[in-house]
């Protein structure tokens, strides 16, 4: 686990949309992997002082440093084990301590959540370790992380998750994807799939991280409705809609799913098929999915 460039950016990216630092959690102890002339190019591009990142003293190789000179006041850091010397040792498959909740205004996931394995549970104690107005960061697995931890995840669970019901909004969601030697990022903007009314795939030979900032909004019951898949739920309420004779908007689609053979599905999809290939995430829709322009 560690800061990496991606994660190093996207808190830059933070810090330009005016994220509060001032009390900082971070899941994990988390080691720094960005060197000082990283952090000094990212902090000239996002107009951050570069002073304050030229006056990092690391004595250790952690990332402490880092938030302090982006404005933290405080930083604590969560784990199952003390074993890297965190400051709050606590098992996130456990509720959060009731002193815990809304008591910090950015909590930063740079590669943890898909080590723990009832991740409903920690996903919850985030969200509510979250101070109304806070934010929360996440820089985690993707496409191509098999064996990497439990699970890899999606953007469409992370909309459903970071929703107005749960008392969230989604700021920024993006893939990023890395050059084979490490250096280089590409991103990419991810649009949600219940606002375009889609799946959003990705088929590819790359790793693919997700990078999210989500706002907290409100203090709400989070889950009281259990998430669902965007286009199960549409489908679900279409049906129900049916059902009790007040909307027939989608009987068509019903009836075309239903009966329509398979072969002439093939060919009406050839003809309405609006994607593009990129080199590094296959066949993309650019109505879903757009580079991220730094």
């Amino acid at each position: 686990m560690g800061f990496d460039n991606q994660v190093i950016r996207s808190l830059f990216i933070a810090k330009k949309l005016g994220v509060a630092f001032d009390q900082t959690l971070t899941l994990g102890r988390q080691n720094l992997y960005c060197s000082k002339k990283r952090l000094i190019d990212y902090a000239r591009h996002y107009d951050v002082n570069q002073s304050e990142m030229e006056g990092i003293f690391f004595e250790d190789n952690y990332c402490e440093p880092v938030l302090y000179a982006l404005g933290a006041k405080h930083v604590d850091s969560m784990d199952f084990s003390d074993y890297e010397k965190a400051s709050v040792v606590h098992d996130l498959n456990k509720p959060i301590p009731e002193a815990f909740k809304r008591k910090y205004t950015l909590v930063v996931d740079s590669g943890t959540l898909e080590h723990i394995f009832d991740f409903p549970a920690a996903i919850r104690n985030c969200m509510e370790m979250l101070s109304v107005n806070g934010h929360f960061i996440t820089v985690t697995t993707g496409n191509n992380y098999l064996g990497h931890g439990f699970y890899q995840f999606s953007p469409e669970l992370l909309y459903r998750v970071f929703s107005k019901e749960n008392g969230f909004k989604v700021e920024y969601m993006f893939l990023g994807v890395l050059s084979n030697n490490g250096n280089k990022e590409t991103w990419y903007s991810v649009n949600d799939p219940e606002k375009v009314k889609n799946r959003i795939n990705i088929c590819n030979n790359r790793r693919v991280s997700i990078i999210m900032i989500a706002k907290k909004l409100a203090v709400t019951n989070i889950f009281s409705h259990t998430p669902q898949q965007s286009d199960y739920q549409a489908i679900w309420n279409s049906a129900k809609s049916e059902s009790s004779n007040l909307d027939r908007t989608g009987s068509f689609v019903k009836i075309y799913r239903k009966f329509m053979p398979s072969h002439l599905k093939k060919i009406i999809y050839f003809f309405r098929k609006s994607t593009k290939k990129d080199w590094k995430l296959g066949e993309i829709d650019p109505a879903h999915i757009s580079k991220f322009k730094f």
